[in-house]
């Protein structure tokens, strides 16, 4: 089991503790507190990032409430999904955007 624990780590499929080794995370979920928290039917969970919480509700094909904080002025989020998570129901303030800081360079 410790192999595959390690395999999966290698790949960043989950996340140890740094001090303990325990499994804290499998994305998109973890069971450390962050500021994207993820209202599921069966409870509150909290996700690695702003976009693991916004495909967490097509994963367990459920209609799921996002309630997050903007990184740069830290103004509230509140985001619901419908259609089994895989479509915005309803999102406060409607300017919200999310920033995946992934770039592209031009050779």
């Amino acid at each position: 089991m410790a192999e595959l624990v390690e395999r999966l780590v290698s790949r960043d499929l989950v996340v140890r503790d740094k001090g303990t080794g325990d499994v804290v995370g499998a994305y998109p979920l973890t069971t450390q507190a962050t500021e994207h928290r993820v209202t599921l039917p069966q409870g509150t969970v909290h996700a690695m990032c702003a976009v693991d919480a916004l495909g967490a509700g097509a994963m367990f094909g459920a209609d799921v409430t996002i309630e997050s904080r903007c990184r740069g002025c830290g103004a509230a989020i509140r985001i619901a999904t419908k259609e089994g998570g895989t479509a915005l129901g309803h999102v406060a303030p409607s300017t919200t955007v999310v920033w995946s800081g992934i770039g592209y360079k031009a050779r």
